[in-house]
């Protein structure tokens, strides 16, 4: 190709990685096309369009994958094309040349698929073929999944209105068809994506069809509705694929079962979607119309479900024990798994990065060698997780609770961990940056582990010693959580101590009987933040305790009126509402019982999560 001159550098000029690699196999493909309907040998092939040619070979590569991405046996091609009219049409004469009655069923077909580069399967018996290059199978493949695409967003009139030109049902079973045979490999993923992004007819709304249509199957198969269908009543669509597969390849020492054909389809509808919504955020036409939440959006009760993704990774495991992980987790990156939880799940060399899953639960979640580059993990729950060896580099830590966590050879190179738990969290072996953000981290100082190159840098220090402040107001030693908060600011005087950890010192060195030294960190607290009402009460349980009960009502007054006042425990509530009575009276409700009471039931209390 490259004499006859069909490559050429202007032809590359702009294209690189996926349409590079795309350019080429398309002109390959399209020249195997043109040459072999202008071979004297392959006079049958002329009048045959080559966009029946095109299709018949990626009928062949789908044989090939489904067969397990090496070779396909020719007697499931001829089952797969026998709808194709103009190659069935062509089968039939190319066998009516053929002298030997016992040769026709398979020489027949071989010796169209060679007229492709399509050679017989290396040391298998008869029958099969492989692609010349893996590669074009797999190319061709994507294809043959993208024309089904365009298939599934076509849509007709009738009656006057808009309809889908293939139906539910019968997409239901061409989906099982195309992916209930094992798992979407990233070549394929790649070129498919690549291929989508070049098709200029699939637009803006055919790219959210396909998304709705997707994700309505993913639901239906979540609930179990392909599985559990009674076949007395409707076609039970894993028991097609599973019969099929079976009846197709008759060679394979194992079948897949029932749960398998389930499973993997499932599975390579959700990469698709992963895929769909990593795309359309990467384009400003498609941002704002296309987000996948596997989980359902947290926002939405009536449809959000914690578990979902941790039960279909429980469902998957008919698979082996790691299986369905290695398939799933390469797909990962800019997913969006808010709230979710995932605890004790395996996600060892995940794909995460730029993925957000902010305020998910991860308690015991495997995180080795993932990839968390980017991720947004703020205020996620991941008590004793494993991230050793992980990269969490740019990853934003804020406000997590990473307490007993394995950061052992962790990348966190840039990463935000500000107002972090840090308790008995293994730092050993870690990578930081200068930029790493440690300030207002809690119980830093109890972190297991740190490097002492990191111990000595100021930043660092000085956050270590305001954490310990922090831990030790809460226990009561005011004094010397003071002087811990001082010496924070000595060490760095531009150390931005937030309004959280202010109000950390205020609150507890208030109750704990010393309200006139903290009231400043009150204040402090009120001034870095002073559109959030939760930071008032601190401020005015210091002031009643300082006699300005004036100031002290208009602050717990402000604090009543938060949305996350309704979530707190009913005692909680009828102690604010009666000091509010209490000092609309002109009387002071902090006595010394009062506080003791306080001390005791609220006293690991958190008001600020």
């Amino acid at each position: 190709m490259h004499r006859k001159k069909h490559f050429n550098a202007q032809m590359f000029a702009g294209a690189e990685g996926i349409k590079a690699k795309i350019l080429i196999y398309d002109t390959s493909i399209n020249w195997v096309l043109e040459e072999q309907r202008q071979d004297k040998e392959n006079l049958r092939l002329a009048g045959l369009d080559s966009e029946d040619l095109r299709e018949f070979l990626t009928e062949v590569a789908l044989c090939v994958v489904q067969s397990g991405n090496e070779s396909a046996n020719i007697k499931m091609l001829e089952a797969r094309i026998k709808d194709n009219q103009p190659i069935a049409n062509l089968l039939q004469q190319a066998r009516e040349e053929i002298p030997y009655e016992n040769l026709k069923e398979e020489k027949a077909l071989n010796n169209l698929v060679t007229a492709f580069y399509i050679k017989p399967a290396s040391g298998k018996e008869g029958g099969s073929m492989e692609f010349v290059h893996k590669s074009f199978g797999e190319f061709l493949f994507a294809e043959r999944l993208l024309n089904s695409f365009c298939d599934w967003t076509d849509q007709v009139t009738k009656r006057n209105r808009q309809e889908d030109s293939v139906s539910r049902e019968v997409m239901d079973k061409q989906v099982y068809d195309l992916l209930g045979y094992g798992n979407l490999t990233p070549e394929i993923v790649e070129y498919l994506t690549g291929l989508l992004a070049e098709k200029s007819k699939f637009d803006t709304k055919c790219y959210l069809k396909l998304f709705q249509r997707l994700e309505d199957f993913y639901l239906r198969w979540c609930d179990g509705e392909f599985i559990d269908a009674a076949p007395s009543e409707r076609e039970n669509l894993p028991l097609f694929k599973k019969e099929q597969l079976k009846k197709l390849l008759p060679e394979r020492e194992k079948h897949l079962g029932l749960r398998q054909v389930d499973v993997y389809t499932g599975l390579n509808v959700l990469i698709l979607l992963f895929e769909l919504h990593r795309y359309a955020k990467s384009k400003d036409d498609l941002k704002d119309n296309i987000s996948f939440y596997p989980c359902g959006q947290p926002d939405k009760t009536d449809e959000f479900d914690d578990e979902r993704l941790l039960r279909i990774i429980s469902y998957s495991h008919c698979l082996g024990a790691y299986t369905n992980i290695e398939i799933l987790t390469l797909f990962l990156s800019s997913a969006f798994l808010q709230r979710v939880d995932l605890s004790r799940a395996y996600l060892s060399r995940a794909d995460l990065n730029h993925a957000d899953l902010s305020h998910a639960f991860l308690i015991n979640t495997e995180f080795i060698n993932a990839d968390l580059t980017n991720a947004d993990l703020s205020y996620a729950y991941m008590r004793d997780a494993d991230f050793s060896s992980a990269n969490l580099s740019n990853a934003n830590l804020s406000n997590a609770n990473l307490s007993g966590a394995d950061l052992s050879g962790a990348d966190l190179s840039n990463a935000d961990l500000s107002n972090a738990d840090l308790s008995n969290t293994n730092f050993q072996e870690i990578i930081w940056s200068n930029n790493t953000n440690w300030v207002n981290t809690r119980d830093l100082h109890q972190a297991i582990g740190i490097p002492s190159e990191l111990a000595q840098q100021p930043l660092f220090s000085a956050a270590m010693v305001l954490s310990k402040g922090m831990s030790l107001v809460k226990e009561g030693k005011v004094v010397e959580a003071i002087q811990a908060y001082n010496q924070a600011l000595s060490i760095d005087p531009n150390l931005p101590i937030s309004a959280r950890s202010w109000y950390t010192l205020g609150w507890f060195g208030s109750f704990y009987g010393y309200p006139a030294d903290v009231l400043y960190a009150c204040e402090n607290a009120v001034m870095l933040e002073p559109d959030n009402k939760k930071y008032k009460q601190g401020r005015g349980l210091a002031r009643a305790l300082t006699d300005d009960l004036t100031g002290a009502l208009a602050d717990f007054e402000t604090f009543v009126e938060i949305k996350m006042f309704d979530y707190f425990p009913e005692a909680f509530k009828k102690r604010r509402i009666r000091w509010i009575e209490a000092l609309k009276a002109g009387e002071n409700p902090f006595t010394s019982d009062e506080l003791e009471e306080l001390r005791r039931d609220e006293g690991n209390f958190n008001f600020t999560s």
